[in-house]
């Protein structure tokens, strides 16, 4: 479970590494670690929504200003823009890292944020900068709730 900023039951950074998620006030601790961060983005024009992003990305900042403060360069994730082409049961039967190469390849350019996340995706990502860089993955998101005090439920699968 991912939250978004003004969700004061979870946490919002969450470390490929370790698996852990962390609270805002310990974040800046792991910044070394962390590679996917969540917020709502009401407040860009056009609004994103939840928002999947990394402390690599421009417009997280405006959400979690002490990102500014972190060691440059910062940890970077990019994902893969169109989500829709891995089906959940595709990612349920998954026992290898062959549907996570095959959907994020070198020929992939992904961004640094996924804008308007919904129920239902899988998302290919790869780590880009920081320690975990080359890594790929698939974020399978279970559930949704859309709002600046939301949250996401997700299921995660890392290259190993």
């Amino acid at each position: 479970k991912l939250v978004a900023q003004d969700n004061t039951q979870g946490n919002s950074f969450y470390a490929l590494a370790d698996g852990n998620s962390y609270p805002l006030l310990d974040a800046g601790q792991y910044q070394h670690n962390i590679n996917i961060i969540t917020y709502f983005g009401n407040t860009l024009v056009p609004s994103t929504e939840f928002t999947l992003s990394s402390p690599g990305e421009s417009d997280v900042a405006s959400f979690y200003p002490f990102i500014t403060s972190w060691t440059v360069p910062r940890n970077e994730t990019r994902y893969k823009p169109d989500s829709l082409t891995i089906t959940q049961a595709s990612f349920e039967a998954a026992y290898n890292d062959s549907l996570i190469i095959t959907n994020y390849t070198s020929a992939t350019t992904g961004k640094r944020k996924f804008k308007m996340v919904r129920s239902g995706y899988v998302i290919p990502f790869q780590v880009t900068l920081g320690p975990e860089a080359g890594k790929r993955g698939l974020l399978r998101i279970k559930s949704l709730l859309n709002s600046r005090s939301g949250y996401m439920i997700a299921d995660i699968k890392v290259q190993k």
